[in-house]
């Protein structure tokens, strides 16, 4: 089985008429030259269009030119790209780049924006320990205030010196 475009001589050779004209029709559209599909189409329905042959010849009764087609089509021809899409590809190839380096920013902001975030929150955390800490404070200050304003007064102070006075018996 041949692999490649076919050649003249395998066209003229070829008996079938149905045969011979998908072969033919496999010549132009591997140059880039179709008279009935777009350049650059090279599906089987292009083939079909382009041999001017019903797609069922291709996918019922010769399979192997559609499989040759397809081989032919993997290994040996270029997808067709119009010049502006040349253009246009690389514009958008460019825009692709910058969004990258974009998206890495974002990114990059993210994290420190999340580290400051973290930081923040262990703030918050150890000033609401603290804040605890002298509300405790505060409210026994308070009961001292409140037994000081009761005449208590000279009693705490008495007990708070015989703790620091030695025993005496």
């Amino acid at each position: 089985m041949t692999t490649k475009t076919p050649t003249l001589d395998e066209i003229r050779e070829e008996k079938d008429p149905i045969r011979k004209e998908i072969l033919a029709a496999m010549r132009p559209i591997s140059e880039g030259t179709p008279l009935r599909v777009p350049v650059g189409a090279y599906s089987v329905v292009s083939l079909a269009e382009e041999a001017q042959v019903k797609r069922h010849w291709l996918n019922q009764r010769h399979k192997d030119l559609r499989d040759r087609w397809a081989f032919i089509k993997d290994n040996y021809l270029e997808p067709h790209v119009e010049p502006e899409e040349n253009e246009r590809i690389a514009e958008l190839q460019s825009k692709v780049h910058d969004l990258e380096q974009r998206l890495s920013r974002v990114q990059e902001e993210r994290d420190n924006w999340k580290a400051s975030a973290q930081l923040f929150i262990r703030a918050l955390n150890v000033q609401e320990v603290e804040l605890g800490k002298r509300d405790t404070v505060i409210a026994r200050l308070n009961k001292r205030l409140e037994r000081a304003a009761d005449g208590q007064l000279d009693d705490l102070s008495a007990r708070r010196h015989k703790r620091h006075l030695p025993d005496s018996k």
